[in-house]
């Protein structure tokens, strides 16, 4: 069964650690939200702003 998971404010630094770590499961669909998150540089995952 697939997770969602939502990480809010994800230009931080705990999420640059974490998000690359959670891209290893592949049974979780990520969607990183903030500011700047279409800019990130993470594939295969949902960017967000506000």
């Amino acid at each position: 069964m697939m997770k969602n998971i939502l990480i809010i404010g994800a230009g931080g630094q705990i999420p640059e650690v974490l998000i690359p770590l959670l891209q290893e499961q592949a049974d979780l669909k990520l969607t990183l939200f903030g500011r700047h998150a279409t800019s990130l540089p993470y594939p295969n995952v949902k960017k967000d702003f506000w």
